[in-house]
């Protein structure tokens, strides 16, 4: 496979294509993170800073 060239600001690279196979795999990946993240609201944030400063208070 030859590569592509990518012009920087500074300088040119050489990029390597992704095999399709790896590039599956990430997709998958990056699907999967997104669900995650999408899945338990926007309360997540305000559940966690309640269980650290719980914590947070039951140590000292």
């Amino acid at each position: 496979m030859t590569p592509n060239p990518q012009n920087t600001n500074s300088h040119q690279k050489y990029l390597e294509p992704i095999p399709k196979e790896l590039d599956a795999i990430g997709k998958q990946i990056v699907d999967a993170a997104n669900i995650v993240h999408k899945n338990p609201g926007p309360g997540l944030l305000n559940k966690v800073s309640e269980i650290y400063l719980t914590q947070n208070k039951m140590n000292t």
